[in-house]
């Protein structure tokens, strides 16, 4: 059974939703069953792999997510973003026979902190609705859930070039994919070795857009129930009735909110810079 030779590893609220998808619809791509495995995290999550996980089985519990990917595949491909976070997800995909490609999707970090907080707290429920942002940055401060450590791309990532090599590496910026989706995607495929030519008529839809839960009690139940649904029919049918049913628009970024985002942008101009060094197609200025 085959193993996965392209995996999306980061970052969290980067778009990798979306790129997973645009990705999975191009013919000599065969992705995962579902798309974040979290079979090499750090610890155990009973929302995603109490049953499938590195630290308690072998991967023959890991192949499942591939058994429909027929070996000669081009590209077969998992995305769990918090892996650029994780040691195990680190040591464990370097040790393939074949170390497979590693996608980054970035996003300016501070957007990103802030978009993680609102996740958190609208979409997933678990943070409480009197919760100010400060409140959550001083909770999560010098922790592995600590959303602006998180944003300091460079420090992850040189981890990653350590096993992998560079060469073996790819970049995205998601302010820059906003901008010409077409041409970002044919550079990802001509890294993958796919034919780019696919996505110049392509509809792009935008994947996993963060909407506020009317139940979040409700939400959490579908949770546990979504591993036992079918991608395919929770994709095309349950997902689209499901959140027209049980969400609705975000609530604005209060004021204060905005100056936060705004103040925090400093902390990361150096990781940035140097992110810049590495990548030089970085556009900076997009995350100005």
């Amino acid at each position: 059974m085959p193993l996965p030779n392209t995996i999306i590893v980061g970052a969290p609220k980067s778009g990798s939703s979306s790129l997973y998808w645009w990705l999975s619809s191009h013919p000599e791509v065969c992705a995962s069953k579902t798309k974040e495995t979290h079979f090499f995290d750090d610890s155990i999550n009973p929302r995603f792999n109490t049953s499938a996980n590195v630290m308690h089985h072998g991967l023959d519990k890991y192949m499942p997510y591939f058994d429909h990917c027929p070996a000669d595949a081009k590209v077969i491909m998992e995305a769990t973003p918090i892996y650029m976070y994780q040691k195990n997800a680190l040591k464990h995909l370097s040790e393939f026979d074949q170390k497979p490609k590693i996608v980054f999707i970035l996003r300016e970090p501070s957007v990103r902190a802030h978009s993680q907080f609102r996740f958190n707290k609208y979409r997933l429920g678990n943070i409480p609705l009197d919760k100010t942002y400060t409140n959550y940055l001083n909770e999560t401060k010098s922790t592995d859930r600590d959303p602006l450590r998180r944003g300091e791309y460079i420090e992850f990532i040189e981890h990653w070039i350590e096993h992998f090599g560079k060469e073996n590496i790819h970049v995205m910026q998601l302010e820059m994919v906003f901008k010409n989706r077409v041409a970002e995607l044919k550079r990802l495929a001509e890294f993958l070795d796919i034919e780019p030519a696919f996505y110049n008529d392509f509809d792009f839809v935008k994947r996993n857009e963060t909407r506020k839960m009317r139940s979040t009690k409700l939400h959490r139940l579908g949770l546990k129930v979504q591993p036992l649904v079918p991608q395919w029919l929770q994709e095309k049918v349950l997902i689209p009735l499901y959140m027209k049913f049980n969400s609705t628009a975000m609530p604005p970024v209060s004021a204060e909110d905005k100056k936060m985002i705004e103040t925090y942008k400093s902390k990361f101009v150096s990781f940035n810079e140097r992110l810049h060094e590495v990548f030089p197609h970085i556009d900076l200025a997009l995350w100005k």
